[in-house]
């Protein structure tokens, strides 16, 4: 039995009556690794805070088996940290009576696509999830099978176009994209739709091409390169991470601005 099966198990076998470290204690025989024991806290730790039921993290368990999907890292905490953050963000500055079409660039596995649709406080309408491994498809549809509203992508950013009009944009990974390659993608999104955009300090990775030095500099790219006045910038702020920072911009795009 490997790792994702103890977790498995501990799920189906864990009573409410007990704590989680009550329950770890008394059933250890099903915990024999080091690994096994962090995904089954893992689990414990999303279905305590709510995000995610058992039922589904079981579901979720099983997926991650099958496609070989390291489930720790998927469910890592600076991920679900500035997901949740994002989510309760977002639904402040959006009406809960509106349907949304939302479109999430850079949606990896489409947990975020997910955490969106069961937010109580967030009316959905469609929401697509566009990324450019093709590998993701799959396991990031099984992820949301059970909505009839969701749409997985496989599409470069940059190319994209939209085959109707959004109300939310979401960009999780700025920091993928270099300064003019994220120019290329922002001037496709229609005028007066509301645009949530995360990046962060973390420059250690080749790939992060698109880092910010702060909060400030962030901001200040907003206002002055995307040429979006404080009226329409609903949120701005930080979410401090395990060894880096994470930033956020929520704000209306502006009409008739050229770049």
């Amino acid at each position: 039995m490997n790792d994702l099966n103890y977790a498995i198990e501990c799920l189906k076998l864990k009573n409410e009556k007990y704590t989680t470290h009550e329950w770890l204690k008394i059933n250890a025989n099903l915990l024999p690794s080091v690994s096994s024991t962090k995904i089954a806290l893992k689990c414990f730790d999303l279905e305590h805070t709510h995000l995610f039921k058992s039922e589904m993290l079981i579901e979720w368990l099983e997926i991650c088996k099958m496609f070989n999907i390291d489930f720790n890292d998927l469910f890592h905490d600076n991920q679900t940290k500035s997901k949740k953050w994002l989510t309760d963000k977002l639904k402040k500055y959006i009406l809960k009576t509106h349907k949304n079409n939302i479109f999430i660039f850079g949606g990896w596995y489409g947990i975020l696509a997910y955490m969106l649709q069961h937010d109580t406080d967030i009316t959905t309408k469609y929401i697509y999830n566009i990324d450019k491994n093709q590998a993701l498809y799959e396991p990031a549809r099984r992820f949301n099978n059970k909505s009839m509203y969701y749409q997985h992508i496989i599409a470069d950013m940059i190319d994209y176009e939209y085959p109707f009009r959004p109300n939310i944009v979401i960009n999780t990974s700025c920091e993928h994209l270099s300064r003019d390659e994220f120019l290329a993608w922002y001037k496709k999104i229609p005028d007066a739709v509301t645009v949530v955009l995360q990046t962060n300090n973390y420059d250690k990775i080749q790939e992060h091409v698109g880092c910010f030095e702060n909060l400030n500099t962030f901001s200040h790219f907003i206002r002055e390169s995307l040429k979006v006045g404080s009226d329409n910038i609903y949120y701005t702020g930080k979410l401090e991470m395990s060894n880096f920072e994470r930033y956020m911009v929520i704000f209306k795009k502006p009409s008739d601005v050229v770049l």
